[in-house]
């Protein structure tokens, strides 16, 4: 006899899970399991829930850019404004330190990651080839 199927409403709480657990970095065998074990599924099902899963995190990662940008500013500005009003100057500072990098107006840093602060110097190689004539050609 064939297990009741699930209702919508199951099913959504159980995508929701599956989605808990890969961002808690658990593998497909693991997520399989756990399903098997709290939800008495088979490995199949299991499957297609990750597979839900995964296309609800991709549909959750697509942003308009734009659109991302203004509502940091506003939430930006907005605390600002609040700190400011209460006389928080040292937390004004870093509000308006982050506004200033959301805006790029800081120079790029240079971080150097292969000297480990040495000075590096560099060295190039060139190689001479002599026209040997007809008889140097390969």
């Amino acid at each position: 006899m064939a297990a009741p199927k699930s209702t919508k409403s199951e099913i959504e709480a159980r995508v929701s899970k599956v989605i808990d657990l890969l961002c808690m970095g658990l593998s497909r065998s693991e997520i399989v399991q756990y399903s098997a074990k709290e939800w008495g599924i088979a490995p199949r099902q299991g499957d297609e829930y990750i597979a839900k899963a995964t296309a609800e995190l991709k549909k959750r990662a697509a942003f308009d850019r734009d659109e991302e940008l203004a509502k940091a500013r506003e939430r930006l500005t907005w605390l600002y404004k609040k700190c400011i009003s209460v006389q928080d100057f040292q937390r004004a500072l870093a509000v308006q330190k982050e506004l200033n990098a959301l805006y790029g107006l800081y120079a790029p840093t240079k971080t150097d990651i292969t000297s480990g602060g040495e000075r590096v110097q560099a060295i190039t190689t060139i190689e001479v080839v002599k026209d040997y004539g007809e008889e140097g050609k390969r």
